[in-house]
């Protein structure tokens, strides 16, 4: 059952990711690679409150990231915070500075940032995968 979950968990999160993906990317000339000619690939930030390897939650998310990579050949970093707060902000801003197209949070505590983060960056996309969040322009 648990197996069954995973996956479906992971083939959820890789196609809200694919849809979003696509709306990030201009209509154009595209490349043998997927990616249009003379753009440069989508970038695609994965920040955890937690950790990878719990075989559950964190695990499904990644192995959606790694969907995208595979199907779409999108750049991609994975930022994990093993559950230490005061990261929160430091992943974040690492994100953006990573350049990011999207920004995809999982689990909670990142609500207010996510929100200012969201104001401050109109161009990112921010993602909040288990709540709901909106900056004052009601886009996130």
């Amino acid at each position: 059952m648990f197996k069954r979950w995973q996956s479906i968990w992971s083939l959820v999160l890789g196609s809200c990711m694919a849809v979003l993906i696509a709306g990030c990317s201009d209509s154009g000339e595209t490349a043998a690679d997927g990616q249009e000619k003379g753009k440069e690939p989508v970038r695609v930030a994965y920040v955890l409150n937690g950790a990878l390897g719990d075989q559950s939650f964190y695990d499904s998310g990644q192995a959606g990231i790694n969907r995208l990579v595979a199907d779409y050949g999108i750049e991609t970093i994975t930022i994990e915070n093993n559950f230490d707060a005061a990261k929160y902000p430091q992943s974040l801003e690492s994100a953006v500075k990573w350049r990011a197209d999207v920004i995809y949070v999982i689990s909670y505590g990142y609500e207010e940032l996510v929100r200012q983060y969201a104001d401050r960056y109109p161009d990112i996309t921010f993602v909040n995968i288990d709540t709901v969040v909106e900056n004052s322009k009601g886009t996130t």
